[in-house]
């Protein structure tokens, strides 16, 4: 009769992960609290999936399945200690886009630096031929200076706030036009995400790396699109199939 294979893993203690002890109110005692659960959820649960990655074949063994289970109930758990997101912020969230690898101003001003961008977003909106003007658009992060280990660092995420959530709908559909034009074809475009759709988007991309990987020289076979992992041939069915879902949730493929 065979058994899952086991390894013993041992977790940072919740008091440790708490910090020193001293006078703290009541709320931030809870905020401490649910922080430190949330990480101990996280690591189980990623420690748990990554063990059932590697027993795909015995997916049919009870065991197998009270653990999926509790993954289950682990990943459950963990909305109640993501932290309550402002309205506000979520509704400018949902009317922004962020643009990746455009290049930055080189201008002395920082006025200067800030309005070549605002002009660089116009044009872009221009090849999409979009009708709109941003009420926001600036740089995300600290600047990186050029060194020795890093001579060209990459330029800053841009992020834009359109007036509207329409206005960003049709940024990332329109979005497919920059492929054809010689100044934007190599920036990225996605909406803007909230920390556990990043996190979401990073993990899927980690999972189609490690995929790809697998398929050593015969190269990659996975893509994300609209937001979810699929094989590269199965996109044009998938299309078929979902004419409406045109715009990604997540991060363009790349």
């Amino acid at each position: 009769m065979s058994t899952l294979s086991t390894t013993t893993t041992s977790f940072p203690a919740i008091p440790s992960l708490l910090g020193p002890t001293r006078k703290r109110g009541r709320s931030t005692m809870e905020t401490d609290f649910h922080t430190a659960v949330g990480i101990q959820v996280d690591e189980a649960t990623s420690r748990l999936t990554s063990f059932l990655d590697t027993q795909s074949d015995r997916k049919e063994d009870p065991l197998y399945l009270a653990l999926e289970a509790c993954v289950a109930v682990l990943t459950s758990t963990r909305q109640h200690f993501l932290p309550k997101e402002d309205p506000i912020e979520a509704e400018k969230r949902g009317r922004s886009i962020v643009i990746e690898l455009l290049p930055e101003s080189t201008a002395t001003l920082a006025s200067d630096r800030v309005d070549a961008d605002f002009e660089q977003v116009k044009k872009i909106l221009d090849a999409m031929d979009i009708e709109v003007r941003p009420e926001t658009v600036f740089r995300m992060g600290q600047k990186k200076t050029p060194s020795s280990s890093d001579p060209h660092p990459k330029p800053r995420l841009l992020k834009v706030l359109l007036p509207r959530k329409s206005s960003q709908t049709t940024f990332l559909i329109r979005s497919g036009k920059l492929k054809d034009h010689q100044m934007y074809k190599h920036i990225r475009v996605r909406p803007s995400l909230s920390e556990e759709e990043r996190k979401t988007a990073y993990e899927l991309r980690r999972k189609r790396d490690d995929l790809n990987s697998k398929n050593g020289k015969g190269g990659p076979l996975y893509v994300i699109y609209a937001g979810e992992l699929m094989k590269k041939d199965d996109v044009a069915s998938y299309k078929a199939a979902h004419p409406r879902k045109t715009s990604p949730t997540t991060p363009v493929p790349f």
